[in-house]
């Protein structure tokens, strides 16, 4: 990249010394920060950046995307995930497992690896069994020292031994198990939330006591293993409660929600419209509320997109037959910072994306100070926006946020180097 220097940008980064003041950066050829203060001049062939109400954080992290590459290109590549992502803000993204074949052995890390390339970097989970079957270990350790960031099987029941086997397995090198909390029983062909609009519609259910009795199930199998566990996709106020106190007893837990879950309620499956079809499904209003309060209270650590590309054979069919899932990589941010501007001061929200991650992935914390490699996301939280097909980069167009109005939006990345305007 260009020597670039970055003019009259609000710093964003929870607990930095200059949190909230307006200053300017400049980044060598390197991407070597090098000047952190007001009044700087451009030198002679620098870039020059900016923009109106410019801020800038640390960047921005994907806790969980599907890219679904090897296997199913057909839904998204790693290209257009990625492209898709630099455009939602991301400067890293952490991948799901669950491609065909399934990430569980070293050469499917060493496969993703080789996609690196350009931004965002891509950070690597594997399955927790082997195939995903949930009956095996996986070489638990060995993915770790080849890359694995985190354990997860997806969107399904995990069996107390294989819970506690993992567990006791990874305990040591604090790398996380990802536990997604809906019993099978519960799960089994339920389509929606149970509730008075689920009567409305006749579809099948998946109530709220799923997800409680899976929570506190992963809860006391934690308290008895010990070791890192992250609850994936909290949906509802018991799941909540419970991970408070556990988080109170000193247990290491973490655990996150997904953006589009607090960007709807259950009302909207009364259309039948099948790209409000996703697992956890949409709760009752008064679960959104309980979410966005447990977000502002910190017993929610990250806010993820949960990026689920589908082709038009698995979405437009009827809602019962459908494929749960949204892409959503793109307006993660925006839906998340519309949704909690008001609840929630500015450096909170972003640390949801930024430290948060870090804290559950166990990485290594990016800095925005002198003579640190920039890792930066730079966007404008009062620009109001519609999300239009044409500005939709994913190659799946599953998602209930076309013409959508938003406030927030990512201006630019910067990371490893490379410097993107969006």
């Amino acid at each position: 990249m260009k020597s670039l220097l970055i003019k009259n940008a609000i710093l964003i980064s929870k607990n930095h010394p200059q949190n909230g003041n307006n200053t300017d950066i400049r980044i060598d050829e390197n991407g070597i920060i090098t000047e952190l203060q007001n009044g700087l001049n451009a030198k002679e062939n620098e870039e020059v950046w900016e923009w109106d109400n410019l801020h800038i954080s640390e960047g921005w992290i994907d806790l969980q995307a599907n890219f679904c590459d090897p296997g199913d290109e057909h839904q998204e590549t790693i290209e257009t995930g990625k492209k898709a992502a630099r455009h939602g803000g991301f400067t890293k993204v952490s991948l799901s497992p669950l491609t065909t074949p399934v990430c569980d052995e070293k050469s499917r890390l060493k496969y993703l690896n080789s996609h690196q390339g350009e931004l965002p970097e891509l950070l690597f989970k594997s399955t927790i069994s082997q195939k995903g079957e949930g009956k095996t270990l996986t070489e638990l350790y060995d993915l770790y020292l080849n890359g694995a960031t985190a354990f997860y099987d997806g969107k399904k029941e995990i069996s107390e031994s294989l819970l506690v086997k993992a567990l006791q397995y990874t305990k040591h090198i604090n790398t996380p198990v990802f536990v997604h909390p809906l019993t099978q029983f519960f799960q089994d062909n339920g389509q929606v939330h149970e509730g008075k609009n689920a009567l409305m519609t006749g579809l099948k259910t998946i109530p709220s006591l799923s997800e409680k009795l899976m929570t506190e199930k992963a809860v006391s199998i934690l308290r008895y293993t010990g070791g890192k566990m992250h609850l994936h996709g909290i949906s509802t106020p018991e799941a909540i409660q419970i991970i408070a106190k556990a988080k109170a007893e000193g247990l290491n837990i973490t655990a996150d929600v997904f953006a589009h879950q607090i960007a709807f309620d259950d009302s909207v499956i009364l259309d039948f419209d099948s790209n409000y079809k996703v697992i956890p499904p949409f709760r009752s209003a008064e679960d959104v509320s309980a979410l966005l309060a447990g977000i502002k209270e910190g017993t929610i650590d990250a806010i993820c997109s949960d990026h689920t590309p589908i082709d038009p054979e698995g979405k437009e069919l009827e809602f019962d037959f459908a494929t749960p899932g949204i892409a959503g990589i793109q307006t993660a941010f925006a839906v998340m910072h519309t949704q909690l501007k008001n609840h929630m001061k500015l450096e909170d929200i972003i640390a949801l994306l930024t430290k948060g991650v870090e804290k559950i992935l166990s990485l290594e914390s990016s800095k925005i100070e002198v003579g640190e490699k920039a890792n930066l996301t730079l966007f404008n939280p009062s620009l109001k926006w519609e999300y239009q097909l044409k500005d939709h980069h994913s190659f799946s167009k599953n998602t209930p946020f076309f013409n959508e109005k938003f406030e927030g939006k990512p201006l630019a990345i910067i990371h490893q180097g490379k410097a993107e305007v969006l």
